[in-house]
């Protein structure tokens, strides 16, 4: 569930994002930059998954917990520019920022969920289970759109991106919810790799 929470924002360079950017006169260049520097950005986060999971001891949930407070964390100035600015080039530069750097803190959780549901879950469930989640992030993925439709005027957008980083934090609290009620509490052993049995 907290995973699926992560595709109810417009701080994605979408087309809501996109069309709003240029609404405000942002340069197609630098959006297509944009795009370009936030995917190096999230290489940059699966490069940093298996270092900080090491870091845990092999605690990939642990780093899953990191991961998704970083995530909200750099997503959290772009609301607060909004807050303070309204529509200006800080707000709007802001909003484009903290999506490329939030990349990082989105692809490590990526892979840690993977991980997750890997590890924990049982294979005979794992099918069904992989449905519900895709079924709910593309429900929560429609409700973002039906979100941009409501608020359809761009000075609206600022209403969209605090429901966006609120949609995070929602992700964020659950997943520590899911942690500490004992799901994380496996991990306080590294994980094991089986050794190879001697020829």
């Amino acid at each position: 569930v907290a995973y699926c929470f992560l595709y109810m924002t417009v701080i994605d360079n979408g087309s809501l994002m996109t069309a709003y950017l240029q609404w405000r006169g942002v340069p197609p260049s630098y959006l297509g930059a944009s795009r370009g520097v936030g995917a190096v950005f999230g290489m940059g986060g699966t490069f940093l998954f298996p270092l900080v999971t090491g870091c845990f001891g092999g605690r990939f949930r642990q780093t899953g917990l990191v991961a998704v407070w970083l995530f909200w964390l750099l997503l959290l100035p772009s609301a607060l520019s909004f807050l303070w600015y309204g529509e200006s080039r800080i707000s709007d530069y802001s909003v484009i920022g903290c999506m490329i750097i939030s990349r990082v803190g989105l692809w490590m959780f990526d892979l840690a969920e993977t991980q997750v549901m890997q590890e924990d879950v049982e294979p005979r469930h794992r099918a069904t289970l992989n449905s519900v989640q895709t079924s709910l992030f593309q429900a929560l993925f429609v409700l973002i759109q039906i979100g941009g439709l409501c608020f359809h005027k761009p000075q609206q957008f600022e209403a969209l991106v605090y429901w966006s980083v609120l949609s995070v934090l929602c992700s964020a609290v659950i997943y520590t919810g899911w942690y500490l009620r004992g799901a994380g509490a496996s991990s306080l052993a590294p994980l094991e790799t089986p050794l190879a049995p001697n020829a």
